[in-house]
């Protein structure tokens, strides 16, 4: 998970600005509940944010809006919101957006959820009821997300799922840079595609170049082929393995084992080098072993 915090000594608060009209068809004013109905293609404007909806509540006193039908919000030319029903803290620069379907959209990637809150004091959107987020060719699934729009990292937590034309990432926690392309594990985590196998419990993967670095548990099945170690290189593009300590390479074809803490692996020549105390051994059809 990233946390971004803010921390300002020696500066007093700054002021609350007060949530502004900008624009309504029609207006009703409740002097005894204090608070005002505004009707018809209604425009709010707080701190450089522009929200938009069919209806609202505005609670002047408060300093709080309920937006219903329709609701947007665009804060600058980046960050789009959008859903069904809007409740907005002019106090705290807090959003809740619900809705069948809430929207939100930079120039990284596109965020659908059910309920989606908005941090405007530290741009991060949070939602905990299940989201999808596209980037490019990569589709990610999870249970609980935050984004961060002022690093275009997401940070994704339970049942998470990398979807990509050519592998899908299944795992428990990862961050995930939208710029860069890169996902971060940090638990028990399964890359699939029609050729490997990769577990992990550590590690990074760079979508664009798919080139991985996993630590922890790490091993990759190459068809017939087993390569393990405590950390591993891989670059999926050309069956290529690089692996550090107690390095085991198994062919179940061939039925050989070799092991070292230093390893090679060429898939697509079908060869291997070990080093540092290597030791190759194979196994007959009747269980004996040859060193």
């Amino acid at each position: 998970m990233i946390l971004v915090a803010t921390c300002s000594f020696g500066q007093e608060a700054k002021k609350t600005k007060k949530i502004n009209i900008r624009h309504s068809d029609k207006g009703y004013y409740s002097k005894a509940e204090g608070k005002q109905r505004l009707i018809g293609e209604v425009v709010f404007e707080h701190e450089g944010a522009l929200m938009y909806c069919d209806s609202a509540w505005l609670y002047s006193a408060e300093n709080r809006i309920k937006a219903f039908r329709s609701v947007r919000i665009n804060q600058g030319d980046t960050l789009h919101l959008r859903g069904d029903q809007l409740d907005y803290s002019g106090e705290s620069r807090q959003a809740l957006v619900t809705g069948e379907e809430v929207v939100l959209e930079d120039t990284e990637m596109t965020l659908t959820t059910d309920r989606l809150r908005l941090d405007r004091n530290t741009n991060i959107a949070y939602y905990t009821t299940g989201g999808r987020v596209v980037n490019d060719d990569n589709t990610l699934y999870s249970e609980e997300g935050y984004y961060n729009s002022n690093y275009k990292v997401f940070s994704f937590k339970d049942s998470v799922v990398l979807n990509n034309p050519d592998y899908v990432i299944n795992t428990d926690t990862m961050d995930y840079d939208s710029e860069a392309h890169v996902a971060y594990f940090f638990g028990p985590t399964t890359i699939f595609s029609d050729s490997s196998k990769i577990y992990c419990e550590n590690g990074r993967y760079n979508t664009d170049l798919n080139i991985a670095q996993f630590n922890k548990n790490a091993y990759i099945y190459d068809g017939p082929r087993f390569l393990t170690g405590d950390s591993l290189y891989y670059e999926r593009d050309g069956e290529y393995g690089e692996a550090f300590r107690n390095v085991l390479i198994h062919d179940t074809v061939d039925n050989y084992l070799i092991t070292g803490n230093y390893g090679e692996y060429f898939g697509t020549k079908d060869s291997a080098y070990v080093t540092e105390d290597p030791l190759y051994t194979v196994v007959d059809e009747e269980g004996d072993s040859l060193h």
